[in-house]
C-alpha cells in the first residue's frame, strides 16, 4: 500500500539520499560558472566548461544503464554519488587550469546522469509497480527540492565568506552519506500478491 511505502525504512533511505545528493550536487551544478570564475577562468572558458556537465550526464545515463543492468543498483548508485569527490578535490587543489575544471566537471556530470536512473531502478526493484508511480514520484520532488535550494544555500555561504570553498568541502561528507543510504538499502525484495519478501542476498539483478 502506498501508506506503507512512504512510512517503509527502505523508502526513507531512498528520498534522504536523493534529497542530500541533490542538495549537494545542485549547490555545485547551479553555480558552476561562479566556482570556475573563483578558480581564475575567463567567462567565456567557464560556460564551455560548465557545459561538459550535460554531456557527461548524457554519457552518465548511457553508461549507467548498462551498469544497472549488470551490477547490483545499490553498488553501482552508491559508487556514482562517490565520483563527485574527485570533482571537489580538483577544484580545491588546482588553479587556472581549464584541462583540470573540465575533467572535474565532466566527471560530476557523469554522476548526476548515473545517479538519476539508479535513483529510478532502486524505486522499481524495492518498492514494485503497485505504487511506483506515487513513491518514485515523492522521491523526484525532493530531488527537484534539493535543486532549488541548493542554490540558496551555497549563495548565502558565499556571501558570508566570499569564497564556495565550504559549500566544496560539504560536499563531500554529503556524497559519503548518500552512499553509506544506498547501501543500507538492503537486498531486494520479491513481490508475490500482496505479500513482500526478501530476496536472497546473492540475487541478481534483472535487466532495467
Amino acid at each position: 500500500a502506498l501508506s506503507e511505502g512512504v512510512r517503509s525504512p527502505r523508502f526513507i533511505k531512498l528520498a534522504a539520499a536523493a534529497t542530500v545528493f541533490s542538495v549537494a550536487i545542485c549547490a555545485l551544478t547551479a553555480n558552476a560558472v561562479p566556482v570556475l570564475l573563483g578558480e581564475g577562468l575567463d567567462r567565456t572558458t567557464a560556460a564551455a566548461t560548465a557545459g561538459l556537465i550535460g554531456i557527461g550526464s548524457i554519457i552518465g545515463r548511457l553508461g549507467g544503464g548498462v551498469l544497472l543492468d549488470r551490477f547490483n543498483a545499490a553498488a553501482v548508485a552508491a559508487c556514482s554519488v562517490l565520483t563527485p569527490i574527485i570533482t571537489v578535490a580538483i577544484l580545491l587543489f588546482t588553479q587556472d587550469s581549464a584541462i583540470a575544471s573540465g575533467i572535474a566537471f565532466f566527471v560530476l556530470g557523469l554522476s548526476v546522469g548515473t545517479e538519476l536512473d539508479a535513483c529510478a531502478y532502486l524505486a522499481a526493484r524495492h518498492f514494485g509497480m503497485r505504487s511506483f508511480g506515487a513513491l518514485f514520484g515523492a522521491v523526484n520532488g525532493l530531488l527537484l527540492f534539493g535543486a532549488g535550494v541548493a542554490p540558496l544555500l551555497a549563495n548565502h555561504v558565499y556571501d558570508l565568506t566570499r569564497s564556495y570553498d565550504i559549500v566544496l568541502w560539504a560536499i563531500i561528507p554529503a556524497c559519503i552519506l548518500t552512499a553509506v543510504l544506498f547501501l543500507a538499502l538492503g537486498p531486494y525484495p520479491s513481490f508475490d500478491g500482496d505479500v513482500e519478501q526478501e530476496a536472497p542476498a546473492n540475487a541478481e539483478p534483472e535487466p532495467a
